[in-house]
């Protein structure tokens, strides 16, 4: 299939006339199990990054419940992960979200998700750089007393991540998981002895309901789901590991849930015991302690084990940044599939002797290099700056993948009745992606109601309506190109082979 050479996507759109090796464009295959999967999501995740730092912007509006609001926000994304094995069950992609609701809603509907995925996944990917590298330059300055820059901590995460992940993501999985487990334990050490000592008002039952004296009650519950939402992204992670993984039709849906599952109850436990040290009656003056798992530490432990403490949300926060930089790179390895013109398909050029998407990696490395210096070039190297960039990023962020989010689950119901009507379940298959809509649609609503989003939110906000704008141009043009969306489909889903495991573009229509 060729197009005419006016063609503004490039000529000879999706063939095999531009240059691609297909042998140097596959990603390795069987390289990732049951465990990599998980560790996948669960870095993604970051539930150390949650209890230190959601946990504060929760506690402002949700008052003592926060464990009852994660336990609520839990059950939201557990609704989300549901929908999303039904796909992976069926589907194993690197573009997830993109593949999946090709195949429920159509080509259209399907690459203005994309879209939404990409924009969100590049925003929160600097959003995870800044909070990594801000965390860590507070931590040192904090502990030396010398003003640490913030941008010699990003420079470092970006060459590291970007190296770990050209030699493979098997190793910088298996790293994140040894980092997820010791985080961990530094913490449930922590939080225990938070609870035994009975911290600063002694325990308090009531933070898992949404009653009591210092709860803002159903209204905070609402406004909390937001933040709560915040914290999970990034369990859905998993689904770009399609092409990698070994058995994914299992191993992804699981490790879907697994993750949700698994940090949930964790920063339910974790977030208690922040509630506990803080003290009912002060939850509210959280925000004027600067860092206050650092303060706790010292208060109820010791002055050395907050070092700890330190460095364990070092280690959550650059486990982020791995997850979000891998899934950046398969994303742009599946754009690069798609074959829309010449030089967008060098993203999906992988090395020969790793099988890692190389090419995706040296432009996202580019991309992150080119960001830093702006964001420190308008908010300075120290963290009194980067750290308002964090917060209007994480804000802007969050909004399009809430999208994702609403639109999949809308998709899974055509998906699963039309391609396997005798899988056809009507709880989890209707009611359960349905709840879930609105869940998602009524936290998309929170963002902007009772508390309307002010500058420089709201003018935020107009560039990312501007980004989506622009998404939805480039997908009318494209349709005006005859077989050009179904052919991103079919080379995106199949990643270049003639066994795609979807049902509804299951062969190439173009031979």
């Amino acid at each position: 299939m060729t197009f005419n050479e006016d063609d503004p996507f490039g000529d000879n759109f999706g063939g095999k006339g531009n240059g691609a090796d297909q042998d140097n464009r596959q990603l390795k295959k069987n390289a990732l199990g049951l465990v990599h999967c998980i560790a996948m999501s669960m870095s993604g995740v970051g539930p150390t990054t949650g209890i230190f730092f959601v946990f504060i912007q929760l506690a402002a509006v949700a008052g003592t419940s926060v464990p009852f609001t994660m336990i609520i926000g839990t059950l939201c994304c557990l609704s989300m992960a549901s929908t999303i094995s039904v796909f992976a069950k069926h589907i194993s992609t690197s573009a997830s979200f993109y593949s999946y609701v090709s195949e429920g809603l159509g080509k259209e509907i399907g690459f203005i998700t994309g879209w939404l995925m990409l924009v969100g996944y590049l925003i929160l990917s600097l959003q995870t750089v800044i909070q990594f590298s801000s965390t860590t330059a507070d931590v040192i300055t904090r502990n030396t007393g010398w003003d640490f820059p913030w941008i010699i901590a990003a420079a470092i995460v970006i060459v590291l991540i970007s190296t770990l992940a050209y030699i493979g993501i098997n190793p910088a999985l298996k790293l994140s998981l040894v980092m997820v487990v010791c985080e961990t334990l530094v913490v449930l050490v922590f939080s225990l002895i938070v609870l035994i000592k009975g911290g600063a008002e002694g325990n308090y039952p009531m933070a898992f309901t949404p009653a009591g004296p210092y709860s803002n009650g159903f209204s905070g519950l609402c406004r909390g789901l937001v933040f709560a939402t915040l914290a999970f992204l990034g369990f859905e992670t998993a689904g770009t590991l399609g092409r990698e993984s070994r058995n994914p039709n299992k191993a992804i849906p699981r490790a879907v849930v697994g993750s949700v599952l698994l940090t949930g109850a964790w920063m339910v436990f974790g977030m208690y015991a922040m509630v506990v040290a803080t003290g009912a009656s002060e939850i509210f003056h959280l925000g004027n302690i600067s860092f206050p798992i650092d303060s706790f530490g010292r208060r109820y432990v010791s002055n050395w084990f907050a070092v700890f403490l330190d460095i364990a949300g070092i280690s959550s926060t650059f486990n982020v940044c791995t997850c979000s930089f891998n899934n950046l790179y398969r994303i742009l390895f599946s754009i690069g599939k798609a074959d829309i013109n010449r030089p967008l398909s060098l993203l999906s050029y992988t090395s020969k002797k790793f099988s890692t998407p190389h090419a995706a990696i040296i432009f996202f490395t580019g991309y992150m290099v080119t960001l830093i210096g702006v964001v420190a070039a308008i908010f300075g190297i120290y963290t009194k700056g980067s750290w308002k960039i964090y917060g209007y990023l994480s804000f802007i962020g969050t909004l399009p993948l809430i999208m994702v989010f609403i639109i999949t689950n809308i998709a899974v119901i055509p998906f699963v009745r039309k391609n396997h009507p005798k899988e056809f379940n009507v709880f989890f298959h209707f009611i359960l992606p349905i709840f879930s809509a609105i869940l998602f649609t009524g936290i998309l609503f929170g963002n902007f109601y009772p508390d309307p989003p002010q500058s420089p939110n709201s003018y935020m906000l107009i560039g990312l309506g501007a980004l989506i704008g622009l998404g939805i141009i480039f997908m009318l043009v494209l349709r005006k190109k005859e077989g050009a969306l179904e052919k991103m489909v079919y080379l995106v889903g199949s990643d270049g082979n003639d066994n795609y495991s979807a049902t509804s573009i299951n062969q190439d229509p173009f031979h």
